[in-house]
């Protein structure tokens, strides 16, 4: 990855880490709780997230890299929408990392090419699939037969 790419990554990822930084597990948990839940019974219509199956779980695993502050703040709709923004700059800056710059487009190699072809499509599906579980893997049956 580039280092003008790499450094705003990390940039917007300790900015979204100190967002929930100063906010209470309980209350960033109900958000992505929430979030998720309202996902099953609306039509999407505002999504904002780029990746909605895979995105609160990224933002739940920052949020279990910081401590619960002293006088934790709640993470409301605002905190929310600017978590939102966050991830999806995260994941711009991730999908940009395949793509050259405008003035590279003349000298690819096929390495480089190469490379893409191979991890791009794995990025993409990564992030745009949701969870890929049978009933019985996520709903264990006890049947005695």
């Amino acid at each position: 990855m580039e280092k003008d790419l790499h450094d705003h990554l990390i940039r917007n990822t300790e900015e979204l880490r100190d967002l929930l930084r100063r906010s209470s597990t309980e209350s960033i948990v109900g958000m992505c709780a929430a979030f998720c839940f309202g996902r099953l019974i609306s039509d999407n219509e505002g999504q904002k997230l780029i990746s909605p199956g895979r995105q609160p779980n990224f933002l739940l695993g920052l949020m279990l890299s910081t401590n619960e502050p002293e006088k934790p703040d709640q993470f409301g709709k605002e905190e929310w929408e600017k978590a939102e923004n966050f991830l999806n700059e995260i994941f711009s800056t991730y999908a940009r990392m395949f793509w050259p710059k405008p003035e590279e487009v003349d000298s690819l190699t096929e390495s480089w090419k190469q490379a893409r072809e191979i991890a791009m499509p794995a990025f993409l599906h990564y992030f745009n699939t949701g969870l890929l579980a049978s009933v019985e893997q996520v709903s264990p049956t006890f049947a005695l037969f």
